[in-house]
């Protein structure tokens, strides 16, 4: 729909921005009226739990490592998705000369299919046990690594088209496992201090990683910034294959 509006109107037109800022207006009274406030729980979780007093124990020091390797090997990855999706995809299909309609339609196609694979086969895969969170984001990764590895080596239609399997894969890894692998290996206690670093370093690369990447492209050019997609996605893999094996 975005897409044909906007070779409706022209590119240069203001009315899909205003369009997508009345939606966000309209959301604020449901967002108001239909989500609890959940301050005043926190609050009173928060005054149950004793506060530290004495210097930090080794198994403190050495857990707080453990969580600091995750937040970074969990961060990579999706650094490399926000790339992808916010600069490098766009810049491609305006590189193909793709109409905007037809960016909308690869964009719809790559929500429909990693919306299904949400609902239906990740929880699927997840509760029969058959793989563990971990290997599941592994695999998450992986797929947006190889995707970004072959657009850097091929950037054309053909393997942009080729690659949407790879892209749905990972969106619907990349954006839930993070959460979930941090919720449980985090202690109760500080389950709500672990997912707001790790919501705060996306929040960061979502700032962060478009700027970089448009410098890169500048400099180096499209293929050098799918490069680095894939760079950010092995590492994060590599960093997450340590903090496996870290002891807890």
């Amino acid at each position: 729909f975005g897409g044909r509006l906007v070779d409706h109107v022209g590119h240069t037109s203001p009315v899909p921005a205003l369009l997508c800022a009345v939606v966000f207006v309209l959301l604020i009274p449901v967002t108001a009226s239909l989500l609890p406030e959940t301050a005043t729980l926190s609050s009173s979780a928060a005054a149950r739990v004793p506060k530290a007093t004495a210097a930090p124990s080794p198994e403190s020091t050495k857990r707080r490592r453990r969580e600091l390797l995750l937040l970074v090997g969990c961060t990579l990855p999706e650094a490399s998705l926000i790339i992808f999706s916010s600069t490098t995809l766009a810049l491609l299909a305006h590189q193909l000369g793709w109409p905007a309609s037809r960016l909308g339609l690869y964009n719809s196609a790559w929500g429909l299919l990693s919306g299904g694979a949400s609902l239906f086969l990740w929880p699927w895969l997840l509760r029969s046990g058959l793989v563990s969170d971990l290997a599941a984001l592994l695999v998450g990764a992986a797929s947006l690594g190889l995707a970004s590895a072959a657009l850097a080596a091929s950037p054309t239609a053909v393997v942009l088209w080729a690659c949407l399997i790879l892209g749905t894969v990972a969106v619907g890894l990349l954006r839930t496992l993070p959460a979930s692998l941090a919720t449980k290996a985090a202690a109760p206690s500080r389950r709500g201090e672990v997912l707001g670093r790790l919501d705060a370093a996306g929040s960061a690369c979502r700032v962060i990683a478009p700027a970089i990447t448009g410098l890169l492209i500048d400099a180096a050019g499209l293929q050098a910034a799918f490069a680095a997609q894939a760079a950010l996605c092995f590492v994060g893999i590599a960093i997450l294959r340590v903090w496996a094996a870290a002891p807890e």
